[in-house]
């Protein structure tokens, strides 16, 4: 008799048990259920009701498998990927947009763009009035002007200038900076095709004109920086050459400056030296 009781007092407790967790299961379902119409109704207006956004499809997949790690850990890492909308008025930069899309492959030995991606960004630009750059640090549109743009290219940049000599003609010059150094591009842009211009004779003695006693030995110190010159070809009329590597105390006694400036002569077709002067470093 008391093994009868015993075992009918654990089958209603069973039974209790059991009807406890489907209520509660029924009543967290409901809530979920809930929680998606009212995320849905928040997110779809104006839109298809029969077709739910991607973010109430992403948050549906993380409810739905909520033990899931690796359908939660992919939603995290999609809402981390970089993603930088630029603004670029098309009209307004038409010119260096064009110019960009025709440059010649040896304006961009340390990496690789090539002219049907540019033709595709260029294409897209128009249409749209921005661009989506989604990768952080790698053709990174850092700044976009009429005349000039720089792009950063992983751990180097890359610069395109463009100087008006005619309505027809242009100056062009690109600066590709890398850690071992700059190469340095120069063209003369008319009728959609490129003349080859050597640097230096756009800017007459260039950065020999610093040199200030002829001796042996400020020649060959002025030789040696060289690479600590920088250039500054984003004014629409002046270029600057600049040198971290000449101090005025060091190197006064040799030199006129550490800083050339230099001014488009529009009818000479390069530019002029306009000044010369120390800059502290």
């Amino acid at each position: 008799m008391k093994k009868i009781i015993l075992i009918l007092f654990f089958s209603i407790l069973l039974c209790n048990c059991s009807r406890n967790n489907t209520q509660k299961e029924n009543i967290r379902n409901e809530k979920v259920r809930d929680t998606i119409l009212v995320y849905k109704d928040s997110t779809s207006a104006g839109s298809n009701k029969n077709t739910p956004s991607t973010e109430l499809q992403n948050f549906q997949i993380a409810i739905e498998k909520p033990n899931s790690f690796s359908d939660t850990t992919r939603i995290k890492k999609e809402n981390k990927k970089h993603s930088d909308t630029i603004s670029i008025d098309y009209l307004k930069h038409q010119k260096i947009l064009n110019i960009l899309k025709l440059l010649p492959k040896q304006t961009m030995t340390s990496w690789e763009w090539t002219q049907e991606d540019r033709i595709k960004t260029v294409d897209f630009i128009e249409k749209n009035n921005f661009l989506v750059d989604s990768t952080k640090k790698f053709n990174n549109i850092t700044y976009i002007k009429p005349n000039t743009l720089g792009i950063q290219v992983v751990d180097g940049f890359w610069t395109l200038s463009i100087y008006e000599l005619t309505s027809d003609k242009t100056l062009i010059i690109t600066n590709d900076v890398v850690g071992d150094g700059k190469d340095i591009n120069s063209f003369l842009f008319t009728e959609n095709s490129f003349k080859k211009i050597e640097f230096n004779q756009l800017f007459g003695k260039g950065i020999k004109s610093l040199i200030k006693n002829q001796s042996e030995q400020c020649v060959l110190e002025l030789e040696d920086n060289y690479f600590t010159f920088d250039y500054d070809f984003t004014d629409k009329n002046i270029v600057t050459f600049t040198s971290w590597g000449l101090e005025k105390d060091e190197h006064q006694n040799c030199f006129k400056g550490n800083v050339l400036e230099f001014e488009l002569n529009t009818s000479e077709e390069k530019f002029e030296l306009k000044s010369m002067f120390w800059k502290e470093n």
